[in-house]
């Protein structure tokens, strides 16, 4: 993993200024108490922004960024109640990663969320948008942002059972190969090439999978039809956020570089002249995810 982070902060030096005037726009666009909020769909996803927002500013060495951050979570730790499963993993990613800089503040409110997970996961080993074990829908994507914020979890420190992972990369593993059968068809991949991306966040737990996505095209904006239509359309593609956390954990060098080099090209590129991304649920959704992708959450 070491490896393929080193290779994309090089890659991405040229865009150091670009992420600065980001994070400096998402800091101005954080409410006083803490929370960033989406403009679509009302406040149904507001936790899922403020925990994407809270990681793209833990990651600056600045103390504004950092305080804008801790802010971020003290809103969540205050507001657990879950509206929205793919929301309710970002905000426990971000709170499991606060947990691991601000023990005493976070630990607990980490757990917490991290015990909804736990306990919603159903009998397939993924979880539906209510994130109850009664949901017999899992969704692909869903599953990898859970094991994402699992992970989280447990490099935070907390106790993660080892039958709740299994049973969701056994879930994620399968529907993989099943993406895989579609690409070597011709087509475009499912939502699992975000599942299997985020999965990797575990190192190694899903064989094959960093290996599959190195072989996949480095496409730029408009060659290909957005894979994620209606929730996850916009300029920004949720799809390079989970493609930058397999790149960080590739293991090939020269392939993270030249990965970090056209993304660094293409976003900044794409960034507003109020330094901000566009995104499906606003302008703090895109940036944080941008900021992301460029360099992608530990």
């Amino acid at each position: 993993m070491l490896a393929g982070m080193t290779c994309i902060a090089i890659a991405l030096t040229a865009s150091a200024d670009a992420i600065e005037r980001a994070r400096n726009w998402l800091v101005s666009a954080q409410e006083a108490s803490g929370r960033f909020a989406t403009n679509r769909f009302g406040a149904t996803f507001d936790r899922g922004i403020t925990g994407l927002s809270a990681l793209a500013l833990i990651e600056s060495k600045q103390p504004t960024h950092r305080d804008a951050a801790k802010r971020a979570l003290t809103w969540l730790a205050k507001h657990p109640k879950l509206k929205e499963a793919h929301a309710h993993a970002f905000a426990t990613w971000a709170l499991c990663v606060g947990a691991k800089a601000w023990p005493d503040d976070f630990r607990a409110a980490a757990d917490a969320a991290l015990r909804t997970i736990v306990d919603g996961q159903n009998a397939s080993g993924g979880w539906g948008y209510a994130c109850r074990p009664a949901d017999v829908r899992s969704e692909t994507c869903l599953a990898g942002l859970m094991v994402a914020a699992l992970g989280a979890a447990r490099r935070a420190g907390s106790r993660v059972p080892n039958a709740c992972l299994k049973n969701a990369s056994r879930l994620i593993e399968s529907r993989y190969k099943a993406s895989l059968q579609v690409v070597n068809a011709g087509d475009e991949p499912s939502p699992s090439y975000a599942a299997t991306a985020l999965a990797a966040t575990l190192g190694g737990q899903l064989a094959g999978c960093s290996k599959w996505l190195r072989r996949q095209p480095i496409r730029e904006e408009g060659q290909r039809p957005e894979p994620f239509a209606g929730y996850l359309r916009g300029r920004f593609r949720f799809e390079r956020f989970a493609h930058a956390r397999a790149v960080a954990l590739a293991e090939d060098d020269a392939y993270a570089a030249r990965w970090a080099k056209r993304m660094g090209k293409l976003l900044v590129g794409q960034q507003k002249a109020d330094d901000s991304w566009d995104g499906w649920y606003g302008p703090a959704y895109g940036t944080a995810l941008a900021l992301l992708t460029l360099q992608p959450p530990r």
